[in-house]
């Protein structure tokens, strides 16, 4: 259950410079600039109290709790039940296409990305049970309301199965089902694995309705999010636009989002997705009122994801699923209290850092932890400041010796500098985006690299 921390009151000037960044480095990746003028595998961090700023070199984390897999996903334009995904697998594969045409789906089982199948929900109002069988799980908020009183149903965790297996008997399901009658939509992932074979990823849906070159996805519209959407729409470069926000804007919203009174009470992605239509009417919008958990994969493929949330949940949700539909992920966070700007930039591929390969026990502790935009000033406290030793690992806070109250935010050395009686000097190497604390105290060393 998602915990309410104090609200971030994020200032619209500090919100606009972090979508400036992340402009800037969207326009970087989409026009191919060379690596190392870009932010991707780096982390920048502006302190904008102290005029400073701290920019680290990202390494993958081999403790990190991320499997860092990236799905080979093959697109399935006509494909409308199981048995027609089954048959697509077996078209991908050059050797078995002939030697079980006869009997395309023996010995074959299906799953879901980050979901499972049900076979009992129960109605959360009236307690109704209904058997059948849909897909449930993050990323697949589709089970049907209840036919009772129409309240949101739940799956029943003791017949929640991870795959299913396809065929004719007990505990097997018809491969005649429709894919959309057990919820599995237009740009959903689903894995066939024949026995004998290896796994095909496929992308139910029309190829060409969620991959378009120029793909940009906004996921949150708030304090960083309302400014983002206008300049990239306002990229020549961008061809199509997603938002995806679940929340409305609210009157407190007014002094640091970039939305009007006539805005206030509206869905955000809405919002925003009108503003860019305005900027440019011949701009492919699109604005789902959502979570990025519950958005399809497929709805991501060949896009650039640029994540502007509010909480650890929502980022870990983005970064799965950038590193899953292997496309770039530019991450922005701010906090207020310190007048930091952090951004980030990662690219799915071979021993590059994820966003959790930053993260400690305590992060995955404060993984619930939603950092709402603004709220009543007279609710704003300060919670838990922690310090990292010397000897952190890397991406994690070697550089950055505090823990912000907001998501993905460290405050910077400029604002929480390590004890001087540890004898630790930071030394920024800017032109290499790399840098080292060196040793200057008693015992005195040959300093850490970042």
């Amino acid at each position: 259950m998602a915990v309410a921390a104090p609200p971030t009151n994020a200032p619209a000037s500090i919100g606009a410079i972090a979508a400036g960044i992340q402009a800037v480095e969207l326009e970087k990746i989409l026009s191919f600039e060379a690596e190392e003028n870009t932010l991707i595998g780096r982390e920048i961090l502006y302190d904008l109290r102290h005029f400073s700023h701290t920019l680290t070199r990202l390494r993958r984390f081999t403790g990190c709790r991320f499997d860092h897999r990236v799905l080979p996903i093959s697109a399935v334009a006509a494909a409308a039940t199981l048995g027609d995904l089954v048959a697509a697998a077996i078209a991908l594969e050059e050797a078995g296409a002939a030697a079980n045409a006869a009997n395309p789906v023996g010995a074959t089982v299906v799953s879901v990305e980050a979901g499972g199948f049900a076979r009992k929900i129960r109605c959360t109002g009236c307690g109704q049970i209904r058997t059948g069988l849909w897909v449930c799980g993050r990323g697949f908020a589709r089970l049907p309301a209840c036919q009772s009183c129409a309240q949101p149903t739940a799956a029943d965790g003791s017949d929640v199965a991870a795959e299913l297996e396809l065929g004719s008997g007990d505990g097997r399901a018809d491969p005649g089902l429709g894919l959309y009658d057990i919820g599995i939509g237009s740009g959903d992932v689903v894995c066939v694995q024949r026995y004998g074979y290896p796994p095909r990823y496929l992308q139910v849906g029309n190829p060409g309705e969620e991959y378009l070159a120029g793909t940009v996805v906004i996921a949150g519209c708030g304090n960083i999010g309302s400014h983002l959407a206008g300049l990239v729409a306002r990229n020549p470069r961008v061809g199509r636009v997603v938002l995806v926000d679940p929340d409305v804007y609210e009157p407190a919203n007014l002094s640091g989002q970039a939305v009007r009174g006539c805005d206030v009470f509206r869905a955000k992605a809405e919002v925003q997705a009108e503003v860019c239509g305005r900027i440019r009417p011949d701009l492919e919008v699109r604005a789902i009122v959502g979570r990025i958990e519950d958005l399809p994969l497929g709805v991501l493929r060949g896009a650039v994801l640029v994540s502007c949330l509010d909480s650890r949940v929502a980022r870990q949700a983005a970064n799965e699923k950038a590193w899953r539909i292997g496309i770039p992920l530019i991450d922005a966070a701010v906090d207020a209290a310190g007048l930091l700007v952090r951004v980030c930039v990662y690219r799915p591929e071979r021993g590059a850092a994820c966003l959790e390969c930053g993260w400690d026990d305590d992060d995955y502790a404060l993984l619930e932890t939603v950092m709402p935009c603004a709220k009543a000033a007279s609710d704003e406290k300060s919670h838990g400041a922690t310090t990292c030793p010397p000897n952190a690992p890397p991406l994690g806070c070697a550089d950055l010796t505090g823990r912000s109250p907001v998501a993905g935010v460290r405050v910077s050395s400029a604002v929480a500098p390590r004890p001087a009686a540890l004898g630790w000097t930071y030394r920024s190497d800017s032109a290499h985006g790399d840098g080292s604390y060196r040793d200057t105290g008693p015992n005195k060393g040959n300093g850490e690299k970042l």
